[in-house]
């Protein structure tokens, strides 16, 4: 399980604890934290990342007063993995079914990446139960921005990842070399940019290209 092994901040999990509930056909993996009963924050996070991308916000948000939820969507992390049901309209439901389960009625979501593709959704169909919304990273899909990103040389990877298990087949063992190509094409520093000792870019990577998972993801980019 990711955030088990992996560096997290000092004294994490006496504020956050691991839990899975089942809604529907998936069971759905979420770290929780912070007061019980005041507002709560929900995290999603982006491909191929886990909940554990959120570690250095969590403690911040719960010390500030807010319930924190960083969920993993179906076919991330430690939630499963079904073979359907990746449009932004089912995923959506997915989270809305474990506000439900875990009664939170209105919620401020924070999503990045394929995340805020499945916040916006909820938001869309169910906008009496978000508070406010906050978008990182990318943008919404059905927009002239989102045509254009698809065209950028460097979304080569989503054709690759919608082959089920073929980058997974590739890539196991060198996550993080794998993943660290990414990172330094983006931010345009040397290779000596990201450090190995934190772990995250790879723990992510290893969860996010387990089989199934990184074709799960690409399908629920493309997802209507």
């Amino acid at each position: 399980m990711i955030g088990t092994g992996q560096s997290l901040p000092r004294g994490f999990h006496d504020t956050f604890t691991h839990h899975f509930t089942t809604v529907g056909p998936v069971r759905l993996h979420h770290v929780t934290g912070g007061p019980p009963g005041s507002e709560t924050v929900v995290l999603l996070h982006g491909w191929p990342q886990t909940w554990y991308a959120w570690r250095k916000v969590m403690p911040s948000l719960a010390a500030a007063g807010y319930r924190v939820m960083a969920i993993e969507y179906r076919g991330a992390g430690d939630s499963s993995r079904p073979a359907h049901g990746y449009d932004k309209a089912t995923m959506a439901g997915d989270i809305r079914g474990l506000l439900d389960a875990v009664g939170a009625q209105r919620v401020h979501m924070v999503a990045r990446d394929i995340g805020l593709m499945v916040g916006y959704a909820l938001a869309a169909q169910w906008p009496e139960r978000v508070a406010s919304m906050t978008m990182l990273d990318v943008p919404l899909p059905g927009t002239g921005a989102w045509e254009q990103a698809k065209g950028d040389p460097q979304t080569w990877h989503f054709g690759l990842h919608r082959q089920r298990d073929v980058a997974e087949t590739l890539v196991t063992g060198r996550e993080y070399d794998y993943i660290s190509t990414f990172y330094r094409a983006r931010l345009r520093r040397g290779p000596g940019t990201l450090r190995r000792a934190d772990g995250g870019q790879a723990a992510d990577a290893r969860a996010g290209l387990r089989r199934g998972a990184g074709q799960r993801g690409h399908d629920s980019r493309h997802g209507a």
